[in-house]
């Protein structure tokens, strides 16, 4: 892939991740700030009609903060998946495939709460880096069939795209768009009532993460 079209690709992707932003404000969403205003939070859980004529959870948020951190630390936190499961809340993670040179299948195990069962999830995982915007999008779509059956429930709709964004001033700017369906139904009340805390932990914890990366640098 050349130059011209990477940085398409990623104008494309930001594009994309804006335009959900905006869907947010929509019906359906809720906007809450949670960490004193820190980290905003839009929200919708509903239900959709998956391939087998179910009806299924839907859950969509995206998060947003801007922290000071660097955008190399950031990254450098991206490209170690054994670590992802320290800021996505699962119980382990893993790298088990390489696609390309910018593009890796990603092994993931969640300990669901109750009243849900385990499951895992199984994601194409791509990198895009422009040093010209000083951005990264990193996106992981679901792609099941790509890694052996472990036993447990597997997510089959999922995409989750982080937009990582120098503003300058050592400041980074994280978003994170998220669309995904639970392999196991549930009641839709008990999903909604864990928001907006649920679509914040993740942002939050990933810069964390990122400030002890730069530290280390």
């Amino acid at each position: 892939m050349n130059r011209h079209d990477m940085t398409s690709g990623l104008a494309t992707l930001c594009a994309i991740c804006l335009s959900t932003a905006a869907a947010a404000q929509g019906e359906g969403w809720t906007t809450r700030t949670v960490d004193d205003g820190k980290i905003s939070v839009s929200y919708k859980v509903s239900t959709r009609t998956d391939d087998t004529g179910n009806e299924v959870p839907l859950i969509e948020y995206v998060t947003t903060a801007t922290a000071t951190v660097s955008l190399q630390a950031a990254i450098a936190l991206m490209k170690q998946p054994s670590r992802h499961h320290e800021f996505t809340g699962d119980a382990t993670s893993a790298r088990v495939a390489v696609l390309a040179e910018n593009e890796w299948v990603i092994h993931s195990h969640y300990a669901s709460p109750w009243p849900f069962p385990d499951n895992d999830r199984v994601t194409r995982m791509t990198m895009v880096e422009d040093a010209a915007t000083k951005t990264a999008v990193v996106t992981f779509s679901a792609a099941p069939s790509l890694f052996k059956e472990t036993g447990v429930k597997r997510v089959t709709y999922y995409q989750q795209v982080f937009t990582l964004k120098d503003v300058g001033g050592g400041k980074v700017e994280v978003a994170l768009d998220m669309k995904m369906s639970p392999p196991t139904s549930g009641p839709v009340w008990i999903i909604r009532s864990a928001f907006p805390g649920a679509g914040a932990n993740t942002v939050r914890k990933f810069i964390e993460l990122a400030a002890a990366e730069k530290r280390h640098e």
